[in-house]
């Protein structure tokens, strides 16, 4: 897990460009889990692939933290595919709901609450 600074955003795009590349193990860590869910019998290794999913969200969780707040602007399209992913309903299945609930308060807190 690198432990760099993103410096404040000096634009949306920026903004989302940082969460973008925050998430970007997203999607493999939702199907590792997918395929540990569907195994009728635990293999070998599997608690620890189990653990090294949820380090990875934490990891993920701490680089949202350091993402500054950015600029008031339109919502970018991005914005809504990367909200929409975290709402899936697979996603909730998935990923402990209180990572993903902290995800949703960062994303909140960098781009604002959504328009409802």
């Amino acid at each position: 897990m690198s432990h760099k600074k993103f410096p404040k955003p000096v634009s949306r795009q920026q903004a989302v460009d940082a969460i973008d590349r925050t998430l970007a193990r997203f999607c493999l860590v939702l199907r590792v889990l997918d395929e540990l869910r569907r195994e009728a019998v635990p293999s070998p290794g599997d608690a620890e692939i189990r653990h090294g999913c949820e380090r990875a969200l934490t990891g993920m969780l701490a680089e949202l933290a350091r993402i500054g707040a950015a600029p008031a602007a339109s919502p970018l399209e991005r914005e809504q595919v990367i909200r929409t992913c975290l709402n899936d309903s697979k996603t909730r299945a998935l990923v402990d709901a209180d990572k993903l609930e902290r995800m949703h308060q960062f994303i909140d807190g960098i781009l604002g609450s959504p328009q409802r």
